[in-house]
């Protein structure tokens, strides 16, 4: 059976999300069972098997992805983990996804135990069934074409969890801070969203927010050990593609936009240009870096992003993530635009669209577009700034040529 090519992916965790259910909703999705085994079958480790079977939970019908592993299972180093990554008879891109996932996991711990990276031993999650998981559910998206998944609001649950460490509120320590910057909710009293789950969702997901303008194909629910009562306990992953731009409807200009400021102090200033093409690469709208004087006189850089709201998650994340802040400041933002359009106009290099607005009194204000610039450019093997001004001289001739045929008209 020829395996379904899904480009993209919505998750819908309004039940939670945990490894298991990644993997019975990729099933039920059309990845075939066969070759999920034959994934976990290539970490070579023995004493794991997988089962599969159809139940239902609350009235939905779902797949149950249950992992058997023999007793007696180590707690894993990271160390430990990267060498069955590096054994298996995997694509190395599926390794090294993989690796992503558990480096996200063993950092966390790291920080909340206040240990070196490398002296932290995963307990629930360094077992086997975390690498059936987490090794399942990357080798699933990479043979069924996934490009891009975002992600719902998470369901976190309530109550307590009893592990390693103790017995333990909920969200797990991991699960919170795995999922920082991503829009949450507590509902139920029990553990819905598990610390293999959360990073899943934050290596795999792209964005986190209401399902984009799409057309699905596909739609999977992947079930979880319990059968509760208030949800049914089921992760939800709709697959099919992403409509074009061009055919989603435009965001309201200035309706939405939100500003993420925060000041910072103490970070090595190489790593502010790397952060800023992250959170453009991101969605972000616009990023830019202010010089400010901080508490004690000392010298400090603002960052601040101009965003959608629903890309807010996403970018919070990698602020957190890159930067040595503690936090962020969010504001409504509202904007005051010029209208704008496009002009081609030609040049001795090639075409070069010119960005123009009519609005207010005078000639129009007409700029050439820089990404069109900078591939000519390269092209030509010339300076840039001869490319930016052959396209503003050609621009004056365009306009100059308009006013001579607006006089004779007149006249």
């Amino acid at each position: 059976m020829a395996l379904p090519i899904l480009p993209y992916l919505y998750a819908d965790p309004f039940a939670g999300a945990s490894g298991d259910m990644f993997l019975g909703a990729l099933v039920d999705l059309g990845y075939p069972f066969s070759r999920l085994r034959a994934d976990v079958d290539a970490l070579d480790l023995d004493g794991l098997r997988l089962g599969r079977r159809r139940v239902t939970r609350g009235g939905l019908s779902a797949v149950r992805i249950s992992v058997h592993c023999a007793p007696g299972q180590p707690h894993r180093s990271r160390r430990a983990i990267q060498a069955v990554l590096r054994r298996a008879r995997l694509d190395r891109a599926i390794r090294r996804r993989a690796g992503e996932v558990f480096d996200a996991l063993i950092e966390v711990e790291a920080k909340i135990h206040h240990q070196p990276v490398e002296q932290v031993h995963l307990h629930e999650v360094g077992a086997l069934d975390a690498l059936a998981d987490v090794v399942g559910t990357v080798s699933a998206f990479f043979h069924l074409g996934v490009e891009r998944m975002d992600a719902g609001p998470v369901n976190l649950g309530g109550g307590t969890v009893t592990c390693a460490h103790g017995v333990l509120p909920v969200p797990a320590p991991a699960t919170a801070v795995l999922l920082q910057g991503v829009p949450v909710l507590g509902q139920g009293n029990v553990e819905r969203t598990t610390p293999t789950g959360a990073a899943l969702l934050k290596i795999l997901a792209t964005a986190f927010g209401p399902l984009p303008p799409c057309i699905m194909t596909r739609t999977g629910y992947g079930a979880g050990r319990r059968d509760t009562e208030d949800l049914p306990n089921v992760l939800r992953l709709m697959g099919g593609d992403l409509l074009p731009a061009t055919l989603a409807p435009s965001p309201d200009p200035g309706g939405g936009l939100m500003e993420i400021h925060c000041q910072i102090d103490d970070m090595d200033p190489r790593i502010f240009g790397y952060l800023c093409d992250r959170l453009l690469a991101a969605g972000a709208r616009d990023v830019y870096l202010c010089p400010v004087q901080m508490k004690k006189g000392r010298p400090g850089t603002l960052i601040v992003i101009l965003a959608d709201r629903d890309r807010i998650g996403v970018l919070g994340t990698i602020l957190l993530d890159e930067t040595t802040t503690l936090g962020y400041r969010l504001a409504p933002v509202t904007r005051v635009e010029r209208s704008r359009r496009h002009v081609q106009v030609t040049t001795p290099f090639g075409p070069v669209r010119m960005k123009v607005s009519d609005s207010g009194p005078g000639a129009p204000l007409a700029t050439p577009e820089y990404e069109d610039c900078r591939a000519l450019a390269r092209r030509n093997r010339v300076p840039l700034r001869r490319v930016l001004a052959a396209a503003v001289a050609a621009w004056e001739r365009t306009l100059a040529s308009r006013r001579s045929v607006a006089r004779r008209s007149s006249s």
